[in-house]
């Protein structure tokens, strides 16, 4: 029995973008601009059941044509098209199993071997358990869970730490940093050029064993500069006394929230709570521009997810799910 559903490579930007915006899972990280930026090869494909366009992903591809992940797109798998507020739940749902489940018979057809990863929107995942259930655990779908925090900053542009709502849902330390910070009139300012935060996270990064290569650094600053010339990301950097930025944050965003992208702190020219205002002051200056929610991108490693997390944030799960990786 055919299936109604297909795919259709996607040849319209402002289609695409409109569709991407409109959806509950569509993000920054599959806008075709921040695509372009990347520079990197891909497919974008809408999933139509006849004429109608139900759903979208994006196949980020590497040399030999398999479908993998990207370090700079965070989320790319299944977006659903916007539904009529009269659908029912038990309707929705129902849709959603089917345009998956076609998309996990489908994938593999085409791609082999094949990694995406979902919004955390995406919470159906029940057509990749399935496929091919019961037979060859080789032609079955993997899936690994991962964690995001998403945190609520309405309200937080406020300068008075006791009308300000997320002052009072950060950690004990985070409270403490923020009001020393300010005994000192230490403030995170925007920077024009990015370059100085990504010197801090190649430093960060070093520290940390892991030596970055020259090639990703400059397409980092591509995509980082890409994004504040289009007006949808800006760099955070604090100075110590002497002038020097030490601790440093980028931020993107969308039509439904901001992305913590990027962050780096001076390995040898430490404060105790540059890190922490680097953070703060963003939030608030976000909120200012009328953004809400900020997703901290990923709390997927001890140190950074225990950080991040301090700043009072949910804990929300997504899949990367493969097939023949």
């Amino acid at each position: 029995m055919s299936s109604p559903f297909s795919l259709e490579v996607s040849r319209d930007e402002s289609a695409w973008d409109r569709f991407i915006r409109d959806s509950v899972e569509g993000t920054i990280f599959v806008e075709s601009h921040y695509l372009a930026a990347l520079e990197s090869p891909h497919v974008c494909y809408f999933v139509r059941k006849g004429q109608e366009r139900r759903g979208a992903l994006v196949v980020m591809l590497n040399d030999q044509g398999q479908g993998v992940l990207h370090d700079h797109v965070i989320h790319h798998g299944l977006m659903f098209a916007k539904e009529p507020a009269s659908r029912s739940n038990a309707k929705r749902l129902s849709d959603r199993f089917d345009i998956t489940e076609y998309l996990a018979q489908a994938l593999p057809e085409i791609y082999p071997v094949i990694t995406l990863a979902l919004p955390p929107q995406v919470e159906d995942m029940r057509p990749y358990l399935w496929h091919n259930y019961g037979g060859d655990e080789v032609q079955r779908w993997s899936l690994d869970l991962r964690y995001t925090s998403y945190l609520e900053i309405d309200g937080c542009g406020s300068s008075d730490l006791a009308q300000n709502p997320l002052f009072e849902r950060l950690g004990k330390s985070r409270r403490q940093e923020v009001r020393y910070a300010r005994r000192d009139a230490v403030f995170a300012e925007i920077l024009e050029s990015p370059e100085g935060m990504l010197e801090l996270y190649r430093l960060t990064m070093e520290k940390g064993g892991t030596t970055v290569p020259k090639a990703q650094l400059q397409a980092m600053l591509r995509l980082m500069e890409q994004l504040q010339a289009a007006g949808c990301g800006v760099t955070y950097g604090v100075r110590n006394p002497q002038g020097e930025v030490i601790s440093a944050s980028y931020f993107c965003w969308d039509n439904k929230r901001a992305y913590f992208l990027f962050g780096g702190n001076h390995p040898h020219k430490k404060s105790r709570y540059a890190g922490t205002v680097a953070l703060w002051d963003a939030f608030r200056d976000l909120n200012r521009r009328g953004i809400t929610v900020v997703d901290m991108e990923g709390v997927n490693s001890p140190w950074r997810g225990w950080f991040k997390l301090s700043f009072g944030g949910s804990l929300l799960p997504y899949y990367e799910v493969s097939f023949g990786s």
